[in-house]
């Protein structure tokens, strides 16, 4: 079978100060949007990003990064592996790392609204209903496993959409045990 279109359903609830006549959710009640989307944009290979995906190669490694790391932007400006286990590295500004670099190095990642693929994952389209989070064991690592201990951050990375391939949409919220 050959996936030529895949449908997201988001919840959006806006409420806008400037024109509230233009409000989502004016009842409280979210509004569904389909977006369709076009497998054009699907990565076609491996450690890499669907064509037109979110990404810069400006700003450097804080520390020695690995392909396919989890990131998060530090209070130093530069990119770090999240972790999990601690809020100052599960939040804020995620994004993949694309190559291996070390410390001070420029380094090339995917921002959010970006499908990645690496064809060491293995994800399942159904636990966690395909759900990605940071992980607390490994870090820069992901995993379908939400964090459940104490202070560790569950907060979702993204989505697989195949066992190789996820939507990386960091959730804005981050839950903290």
């Amino acid at each position: 079978m050959t996936i030529k279109r895949i449908t997201l359903i988001i919840f959006l609830c806006f409420v806008f100060a400037v024109a509230p006549q233009s409000a989502f959710c004016a009842d409280g009640d979210p509004v569904l949007l389909p977006l369709d989307i076009d497998l054009a944009v699907v990565p076609t290979s491996d450690h890499s990003i669907g064509v037109g995906s979110p990404h810069t190669n400006d700003i450097a490694a804080g520390e020695s990064v690995t392909i396919m790391d989890c990131v998060y932007m530090g209070t130093d400006g530069e990119w770090h592996k999240t972790d999990a286990d601690a809020i100052a590295s599960g939040g804020g500004l995620l994004a993949i790392s694309l190559e291996s670099k070390n410390d001070g190095e420029a380094m090339n990642v995917a921002l959010p609204g970006s499908f990645v693929r690496d064809d060491t994952w293995n994800w399942s389209l159904t636990t966690e209903q395909g759900r990605v989070y940071l992980d607390t064991e490994t870090a820069g690592a992901l995993t379908q496993t939400p964090p459940s201990g104490t202070d560790d951050v569950v907060r979702i990375a993204g989505y697989a959409v195949t066992t190789d391939i996820i939507y990386f949409g960091p959730e804005i919220v981050v839950v903290h045990n």
